[in-house]
């Protein structure tokens, strides 16, 4: 029998949490955020690495199997918008817990016309956070969400918005084996976080009879086209 998710906070799969709730452990380039001590790790029984520079230990928060599943790089989540793009560098801690955190950003600025002003910004960044967040229980995770810009310069007129749809390590583990999968995987969910088309590509890249390029590149038309028509042909 398949047990419930227990996650931090009271916050169920499906969920969101205030985003000042969130400790950074690695920032969009996968750089160690300096947030938490190795002291701290051990204490907690928290999983890290260490690497030797010049000779010296150099503490990273993450294990070795938890960095395989980051990196420096954009992914667009779901084939059901074209806006959900991530950037993939982001584990945080939260109530001694690590997480993968997909981080979502809305711009604005003032007086330029290809980005929203703060206004719509905010509508935009309301509605989009909600669209991850339908398919977060589904991932076994939640959304990090303020109303607040994350970044804003009043003088400049500019800034952004942030949700980060966080995703236990522990959940990613089970899906997928490394970073490669993981941005096929996020490419294929349906608007519900449904994986059924994610699961069954990876297995037919695992045999090699399908590419992650193929997937992780395409227009949402053509990933469109592809599930409905190439898609079946994998199942064979």
């Amino acid at each position: 029998m398949k047990t419930a998710n227990v996650l931090p906070f009271d916050i169920k799969p499906g969920g969101r949490l205030p985003l000042k709730q969130v400790v950074y452990l690695t920032s969009s380039c996968c750089e160690n955020a300096e947030n938490v001590s190795q002291y701290y790790m051990e204490a907690n029984n928290l999983d890290f690495s260490n690497t030797i520079e010049d000779g010296h230990y150099v503490f990273y928060p993450l294990s070795e199997e938890e960095s395989s599943y980051i990196a420096e790089d954009n992914v667009l989540v779901g084939t059901a918008s074209d806006k959900l793009n991530v950037m993939t560098g982001y584990s945080v801690l939260i109530d001694n817990k690590k997480f993968i955190a997909l981080a979502h950003e809305v711009y604005y600025e003032e007086g330029y016309a290809f980005l929203p002003q703060k206004p719509q910004a905010l509508a935009l960044h309301k509605e989009e956070a909600l669209a991850l967040q339908a398919m977060s229980e589904n991932l076994g995770g939640f959304i990090a969400y303020s109303d607040e810009p994350e970044y804003d310069d009043e003088d400049e007129g500019l800034g952004h918005y942030l949700t980060l749809l966080c995703i236990p390590f522990s959940e990613v583990a089970q899906r997928v084996n490394n970073f490669e999968e993981w941005s096929v995987y996020l490419r294929l969910l349906d608007a519900d976080g449904s994986d059924t088309a994610s699961r069954k590509v990876i297995d037919k890249m695992r045999q090699g009879k399908t590419s992650a390029d193929l997937w992780i590149n395409g227009s949402n038309e053509s990933i469109k086209a592809l599930k409905d028509s190439y898609l079946p042909t994998l199942l064979d």
